[in-house]
């Protein structure tokens, strides 16, 4: 039996309107990729707005209607953090961190952390401190857009990960977002494990992230 499907109109910012036959069970993103075929540019830099903004992961079905593409520019390249030898890192007092993240121009990303907290275990020559919830190394890879009314926002979709240490929670969030204003800094909200030692576990925090190597994406 052939795969139902339905054919979805779609205005570009230049003013054309696109007719793109899809598959009744496609999401938003693989409306997407069809897009970028005729349009070009980049999925990152890609919103598709009907009543609201269509979120990637939605099914399109039957009542998808007229929609409108949004093209966005935004930054890609290498953005660090290091707190270095600081009292205070990202999550309280005696706590430490790296953090590298990497955002590429067809919406993939990877950001990886290393986190140290002091604490007052003996340490020994056994002493291992991913066991004693005193380092933590984590990576979290997917695929970004831009969102929000300015398109500054980025919302990241978690799809992989791999993490040492022990963390509060089993798995971690599958959402994680974003804002920049220039394209040499990014604001990330980053899941911290250490604190441990001060009000617990730190959790979500925003930080700032300076560009090693980055360019505009211009759509």
């Amino acid at each position: 039996m052939a795969e139902a499907t339905r054919k979805v109109v779609v205005c570009t910012p230049g003013g054309r309107e696109l007719e793109v036959e899809i598959s009744k069970e496609a999401t938003v993103w693989a409306l997407k990729e069809q897009l970028q075929n005729q349009v070009g540019g980049s999925l990152a830099g890609m919103t598709l707005l009907g009543e609201g903004e269509l979120q990637d992961d939605w099914k399109l079905g039957d009542d998808a209607g007229t929609l409108t593409l949004v093209m966005s520019s935004f930054p890609t390249g290498t953005f660090t953090y290091d707190s270095g030898s600081r009292e205070f890192g990202p999550a309280g007092m005696n706590t430490s961190a790296t953090v590298t993240a990497e955002f590429h121009k067809d919406g993939r990303f990877c950001i990886k952390m290393e986190e140290t907290e002091i604490t007052s275990d003996d340490e020994d020559d056994e002493y291992d401190p991913y066991d004693n919830s005193a380092a933590w190394d984590h990576e979290y890879r997917g695929t970004f857009a831009c969102s929000g009314p300015s398109r500054h926002e980025l919302r990241l979709s978690v799809s992989d990960w791999t993490r040492k240490g022990n963390f509060e929670k089993p798995s971690p969030d599958t959402e994680l977002h974003g804002v920049f204003e220039t394209f040499e800094e990014l604001k990330l909200q980053l899941p911290f494990a250490a604190g441990g030692c001060n009000e617990g576990t730190a959790g979500l925090r925003w930080l700032s992230l300076q560009a090693t190597s980055s360019h505009k994406i211009s759509i």
